[in-house]
């Protein structure tokens, strides 16, 4: 047998690494979300249905991005002005650590005046203030995402909007397919 160096590997959960593995054991934001990142091959998905929505329903609108579930409604989305664009979803992750042991993120803010440090509290200032984490833009074709040594951002297209209708195609929705599987399906049905 062989095996990898304890200080080059990262596992979760588990308990009994010790002191210097805090992350292993702990039910960390970052722990969390890849297990949902671990599912997809994009930074992520659309959950509600595919097809034409009704723009100003409260009907639930959920998808997840870079990990993180979001649930909100097709009336709080932005509205389109242009036909033919897409609203993209948008959040930005603090990576803390330089090791394998203690690497971390967290959501951040989009706001620039705290984007140096990005840890605030995001329910403050009541109903009428913004959550600053998230934010949407309508573009003719999405922006690829930036990284830099020290914050990353996810972005995904949630909605497309034809000049008439806002629609949810089903290229946001796909989670999985053959070729997240290494393309090794077997047709079970065309065994004799």
């Amino acid at each position: 047998m062989e095996y990898i160096a304890s200080n080059d590997i990262y596992m979760f959960p588990v308990a009994n690494r010790g002191e210097s593995f805090p992350l292993s054991r702990l039910t960390t934001e970052q722990n969390i979300v890849n297990i949902l990142k671990s599912m997809s091959d994009k930074d992520g998905f659309v959950i509600s249905p595919s097809g034409t929505i009704t723009k100003n329903s409260s009907d639930p609108f959920e998808f997840v991005i870079g990990g993180y579930y979001v649930n909100t409604t097709n009336v709080k989305l932005p509205a389109a002005t242009n036909s033919g664009y897409t609203l993209c979803a948008k959040i930005k992750l603090k990576k803390y650590g330089s090791n394998i042991y203690d690497h971390n993120q967290e959501l951040i803010t989009q706001e620039s005046s705290n984007n140096s440090e990005g840890r605030i509290d995001f329910n403050q200032g009541g109903n009428d203030s913004n959550f600053t984490a998230l934010s949407f833009t309508w573009e003719s074709t999405p922006p690829s995402p930036s990284e830099t040594e020290t914050v990353f951002e996810c972005i995904v297209p949630i909605l497309y909007y034809d000049g008439t209708n806002y629609i949810i195609k089903e290229e946001y929705r796909y989670k999985i397919d053959r070729n997240s599987i290494d393309n090794q399906w077997i047709d079970l049905t065309q065994q004799s």
